[in-house]
């Protein structure tokens, strides 16, 4: 049998694709494109947040980076990761909401918690901002990263006073 041309792009196109499948089938990989969706860290701020060995996030970051999933800078002596690009943030939120509407198991997950207060930031955004105070206690670099422009930012002293102003001006 001869060759057909279009199976053959077909497959290599496939294989392709299997790279990120590959990158992204480990729930290790998945925390830190998580941790990294929230801005970029170095391997040791990574292996921190997600508890893991310093050597086994850069495994993992290598497969990653593989994928073309994660991008590396060097400054001075660390290296630090980031999401490649918008697309791999979007590709953590697609899994999510394929799980969420394909699993039940999932589904039942979100259920057992559903006693956790959840805002939306559209409803944030909606609401009379002249009255509604929000306390964003995300670290710093999180924070810079992704943030509502209408937030008061306070430094943690600052915002002591702040709350202390505030429940006098409420009562």
């Amino acid at each position: 049998m001869q060759d057909n041309p279009a199976i053959t792009y077909q497959n290599n196109a496939f294989d392709q694709v299997l790279r990120i499948g590959k990158a992204v089938s480990n729930l290790t990989r998945l925390k830190i494109i998580f941790i990294l969706d929230q801005g970029p860290k170095s391997v040791e701020e990574i292996a921190k947040a997600i508890n893991i060995s310093v050597g086994t996030t850069s495994k993992n970051l290598q497969i990653l980076k593989q994928g073309n999933l994660v991008k590396e800078e060097k400054s001075k002596n660390f290296v630090f990761y980031a999401l490649a690009n918008e697309q791999v943030s979007q590709l953590l939120v697609l899994l999510t909401n394929l799980a969420e509407k394909s699993l039940p198991e999932m589904r039942n997950l979100e259920k057992s918690y559903d006693t956790l207060p959840q805002t939306e930031i559209s409803d944030l955004k909606n609401q009379n901002m002249a009255t509604t105070y929000i306390l964003d206690l995300r670290p710093t670099d999180e924070f810079n990263n992704v943030h509502l422009l209408e937030l008061i930012i306070f430094h943690l002293m600052k915002l002591i006073l702040k709350i202390c102003h505030l429940s006098q001006i409420k009562m």
